[in-house]
């Protein structure tokens, strides 16, 4: 129910329903959810956002649901492996619910988007409502349970647009959203609702990782020279402009940062501490002891912030005198 209640908070306008189960009294609670929703929309009591997180098992189809469904989809090819997993029913159910340019948001197993046996299924959805976007859920999304997990919006509307694929990262305290493709109308009328490369799809894939060739032996605490981030420079995620080192003389093969990069340390006691970088920061080396990390856009920006956030380095430190991490394990915090 705490989710009614921040819900109706944030949308006071809303007509929110939910049921809260004790322990102690579950055995009590005897109506079939998918009567509910037949029921509502026998009484055409649609909402405009339906969300579902149904069960995924299998099942022995009630000969009421069976017989309810059969009357509501008679030309659509629905055959026994749909009725026979308890998720796939209750979707069916679910979109009874929706207005027309209303929003189905589902939780479905991957099995529901690429198992053969699930493609009638599929190839309703799609004759009936626009497939918008598929949010592929990190396997740990529910837990220890590391089920492959999908979110599927579905639009109950004419489009005939292309379907967005994201995936979902997780982003310390909340999801990050990356977009990795999309899947043609013709495909997902075929039933063909998954990207063939998905499982590869890595957002380390989408950052590039510099260390200069700049040691301590070659900086100098005051200037004129090259202004250089060093391990001390870089503090509670800025820059201590008055720790900076600095470079007599620089060479073609040193790369300055620029605005949007993070600079990370990656030796010494400060292991792990890292800083983007302004636009008024750009235009200045790092040494050695520092990596600079190269998002490829603002998301992949974000989701690394939130993941170097939350990093425990301990376990990734190699050195035994001198602490120190790799290329490697921040691409592994990525991957």
């Amino acid at each position: 129910m705490e989710l009614i209640k921040r819900s109706k908070k944030k949308w006071p306008g809303l007509e929110l329903v939910g049921v809260d189960i004790q322990k102690s009294n579950d055995q009590g609670l005897v109506q079939d959810g998918r009567l509910y929703s037949f029921e509502c929309f026998q009484k055409n009591k649609l909402f405009d956002l339906v969300l579902a997180n149904p069960p995924f098992e299998v099942e022995k189809l009630p000969l009421e649901i069976k017989t309810i469904i059969q009357k509501l989809f008679p030309n659509h090819g629905l055959n026994g492996n749909v009725f026979n997993r308890l998720e796939s029913t209750m979707m069916l159910f679910n979109s009874l619910l929706v207005k027309p340019d209303g929003t189905l948001a589902s939780v479905v197993p991957i099995s529901l988007l690429n198992a053969e046996n699930q493609v009638s299924l599929r190839r309703y959805f799609a004759d009936t409502y626009h497939l918008d976007k598929i949010i592929y859920l990190p396997d740990d999304a529910f837990g220890a349970e590391n089920i492959r997990t999908a979110l599927v919006l579905l639009k109950k509307s004419a489009s005939k647009k292309h379907t967005t694929v994201y995936l979902a990262i997780d982003g310390n305290q909340n999801y990050i959203t990356k977009k990795v493709g999309s899947i043609s109308r013709k495909k997902i009328l075929d039933g063909l609702w998954q990207l063939t490369d998905i499982s590869s799809t890595k957002i380390s894939n989408d950052i590039s990782i510099i260390r200069n060739n700049i040691s301590s032996n070659q900086l100098k605490k005051e200037g004129p020279g090259l202004p250089v981030i060093h391990t001390g420079t870089i503090f509670n995620g800025s820059l201590r402009f008055e720790k900076m080192r600095y470079l007599e003389q620089n060479t073609s093969k040193l790369q300055y940062v620029k605005a949007g990069d993070i600079v990370v340390n990656r030796v010494g006691k400060s292991i792990g501490e890292f800083a983007l970088i302004e636009t008024d920061e750009e235009k200045f080396l790092s040494s050695d002891s520092v990596l600079i990390v190269r998002p490829s856009d603002q998301t992949i920006r974000d989701i690394l912030i939130n993941k170097l956030k939350s990093a425990d380095f301990s376990t990734y430190k190699k050195g035994v005198t001198t602490k120190y991490i790799t290329k490697n394990d921040i691409y592994s915090l990525l991957s």
